[in-house]
């Protein structure tokens, strides 16, 4: 381009002094003449040049645009590919879940993500991992639990999203994680500026990664569940009520919620029934016992045997009315239990019920074992009451 316009410079400041070496004169429109006649050269020259120079542009730019498409590939096709590994190398589902979100928040950063898999019992919360959610977004996911299991997310997203949610330009968007059946597992969520197409398409790959490796994990976890269990009533043991009771508090201390609860449970009466008709009657007594808690607790609740003649009973997501209700159901059941031994009344149970609705869960056991002392007074006070009159 500087070469074009040195040419025509030049060409006007030459065409007068040859004009007046031939014709002995220098009139003004020699001038113009020359600068027409150059521009008129010069134009095609300088159409050109800016075609090439638009076409190298064009160039750069796509080249650079192919560059940063590839790196972005690049980046997605390498997280795949490190998620794929965790969901074979993590033996925890939090772990594996955590890892997941991870890689989600590094493609997309102004996106938060959260995974959540939901109980065998409708409302209930088994697992919640996040990245980039605000404490308030985790609350508002634990309290509306229930919607998010339901198949059309429409209420959930009014939930979340409030009343000028919707209108914003940050919003919520659920994807349902399926499971080997298509059944609903949990939900993958978004909240964040709108994704583009090929950008959902992309968190779906990963959505679809991690659906039937949940399953399989939920499955082991049933499998763990088998080899925790007490050998005289199938019920859970004490270790793995330890492990529940400390991922209910994980639960509750990260998100305010939700409450769950904890009854204590002790048979009445065994230590009778050992002296005066022996062990085998008094494993017989445990066995139903624990048969008994089991018919009058609901799926999620999570009946253990902790030792000799005392049950624990955690239930997740459940307020002290709640347990209160399960504890009146126990009592409507005990006169069957009792009916199994001689002299009939011999025998009962002495329960005890704390909730995070009412203290923080680090004082639940020693406040539904209080509770449940205190009922155990009543029961032998009633009986030498009884005896006596």
């Amino acid at each position: 381009m500087l070469v074009v316009l040195t040419a025509v410079a030049a060409a006007v400041a030459i065409a007068p002094v040859i004009f007046f070496w031939v014709e002995g004169s220098d009139p003004p429109g020699v001038y113009v003449a020359a600068a027409a006649t150059a521009a008129l050269v010069a134009a095609p020259l300088v159409g050109l040049f800016l075609l090439l120079l638009r076409d190298v542009v064009r160039s750069e730019n796509t080249a650079a645009s192919m560059s940063r498409q590839s790196d972005r590939q690049s980046r997605i096709f390498r997280s795949l590919l490190e998620v794929s590994l965790a969901l074979q190398r993590k033996a925890s589902l939090e772990a594996l879940l955590h890892e997941v979100l991870v890689h989600l928040r590094r493609l997309y950063p102004e996106t938060a993500f959260a995974i959540v898999v939901f109980g065998n019992r409708s409302g209930v919360l088994r697992y919640l991992e996040a990245a980039g959610m605000a404490y308030r977004d985790l609350q508002q996911l634990s309290t509306n639990a229930l919607m998010l299991a339901e198949d059309d997310p429409s209420r959930a997203l009014d939930a979340l999203s409030g009343p000028d949610g919707r209108a914003g330009r940050i919003g919520w968007r659920l994807l349902r994680l399926r499971g080997r059946e298509g059944d609903n597992i949990g939900r993958l969520i978004l909240k964040g500026p709108a994704l583009t197409s090929e950008e959902i398409d992309v968190v779906r790959i990963f959505r679809d990664q991690i659906g039937i490796t949940v399953e399989n994990k939920l499955l082991n976890l049933e499998l763990e569940r088998l080899a925790n269990t007490d050998s005289l009533t199938g019920l859970y043991n004490r270790s793995h009520f330890q492990r529940q009771f400390e991922q209910q508090q994980r639960l509750r201390d990260r998100t305010a919620g939700p409450d769950f609860s904890l009854v204590l449970v002790d048979i009445n009466g065994l230590k009778g029934i050992n002296d005066t008709q022996g062990h085998p009657a008094g494993d017989r007594l445990i066995q139903a016992a624990g048969q008994l808690l089991q018919r009058c607790t609901r799926a999620d609740d999570i009946v253990c045997r902790i030792g000799g003649d005392e049950f624990m009973i955690l239930c997740p997501s459940t307020t002290l009315g709640e347990a209160e209700r399960l504890i009146a159901r126990i009592r409507e059941a005990v006169p069957a239990l009792a009916a199994l031994v001689s002299p009939a009344g011999s025998v009962g149970l002495s329960l005890g019920a704390a909730s995070t609705t009412e203290v923080a869960p680090g004082r639940l056991m020693q406040l539904a074992d209080s509770r449940m002392y205190e009922d155990k007074r009543t029961f032998y006070g009633d009986r030498r009451a009884s005896r006596s009159s």
